[in-house]
């Protein structure tokens, strides 16, 4: 990755609407679990840190990365936070020994081949009814060059988390999607990058205009007023909140 990629994915994380809408999400999740104070975190595949800042309001953050651009860029940026080099499903070596709070997969889970065996690794370093969390992009029909440059190997539906979360020794707490009000705007960008863009470019992944990216950010935002005490009908990602027992 060169660095006008690189620097285009930190400002991209930071305030693309996709990206900060899923933090206020995921933040409202978090602060319906009632954590103890210093609370363990872990969260696995942190990217550029770009949810770092939220998670540190909750306990004391750890986070892996296997990336090194992005790995560096984290580590210096994120003063008093663990951050080391790890990935799923077997590079879990820098956190052996250890248990957590809670777990955090971020849009992680569709980058790895072996899911259910990530997902069963990781339980080892949940203390027992402790939490996992997770979000996956949804509905495999949506699948498209985005996820091809993204290098996924799959998306998800309710079911298919669910399924995978049980048979690797899980209790599922809640499951649902978000993202909802833009998932026509998402459809609509597949079939346009599938039948008529030809560049080989995906639609989507530039920040729009300012006042394009505020009201997306505003819709998607709207989610934390009932998301996680109920699901959204559908969306353009899943969230599972499982626990070990």
């Amino acid at each position: 990755m060169d660095k006008v990629a690189f620097d285009e994915m930190i400002e991209t994380q930071k305030f693309h609407w996709w990206f900060k809408g899923k933090r206020n999400v995921l933040k409202r999740i978090i602060n319906s679990f009632n954590l103890p104070k210093g609370c363990k975190i872990l969260e696995i595949g942190c990217g550029v840190g770009a949810n770092i800042e939220m998670l540190t309001n909750f306990g004391d953050v750890w986070a892996l990365e296997v990336n090194e651009y992005a790995l560096d860029y984290a580590v210096r940026t994120n003063d008093g936070v663990v951050i080391k080099k790890g990935w799923l499903p077997e590079g879990l070596s820098a956190i052996s020994g250890r248990e957590f709070d809670l777990i955090c997969l971020f849009d992680v889970l569709e980058h790895i081949e072996f899911d259910e065996m990530s997902l069963r690794n990781i339980r080892e370093f949940l203390k027992c009814e402790s939490k996992l969390l997770i979000t996956v992009p949804a509905y495999q029909w949506l699948f498209s060059r985005h996820d091809h440059n993204l290098g996924h190997f799959r998306r998800y539906n309710k079911i298919s988390l669910s399924d995978k979360l049980a048979s690797s020794g899980y209790r599922v707490l809640y499951l649902g999607y978000m993202n909802m009000l833009s998932l026509p705007l998402m459809a609509a960008s597949r079939f346009f990058d599938r039948y008529v863009r030809k560049d080989g470019v995906a639609s989507g992944t530039k920040i729009p205009s300012r006042v394009i990216n505020s009201v997306l950010f505003f819709a998607f935002s709207l989610e934390t007023l009932w998301v996680p005490r109920f699901s959204s009908p559908f969306g353009g990602s899943v969230v599972a909140i499982a626990e070990k027992y």
